[in-house]
């Protein structure tokens, strides 16, 4: 599978949840920084219609995810063929800082 790639910013307490998440799946993936980044913001608006740089996003496959739930990953994932580790531990934390 190719790596996943995830847009966000460092800053933002959701793009590192989600880079927590698929550590934990031991996925890889490659994190697009955007702030300050132009090269990535313009990279990231490639996958959006209406141009804008929407984040977190998360490029599954040929799908892209907009700030998307852990279910709605996982499913993705499965689609393309990686069965994730059990998430209900850390489904509690979505919404927590990391």
């Amino acid at each position: 599978m190719e790596a996943i790639k995830l847009f966000g910013k460092n800053s933002c307490h959701k793009s590192r949840f989600y880079q927590e998440w698929l550590r934990h799946q031991n996925i890889p993936f490659d994190f697009y920084e955007l702030e300050n980044n132009t090269m990535n913001t313009e990279f990231l608006t490639m996958f959006y219609a209406e141009g804008k740089a929407h984040f977190p996003t998360i490029v599954v496959g040929n799908r892209t995810l907009r700030n998307p739930s852990l279910s709605k990953i996982s499913k993705q994932l499965v689609l393309e063929g990686v069965e994730p580790v059990s998430y209900t531990h850390l489904r509690a934390h979505e919404t927590d800082s990391y």
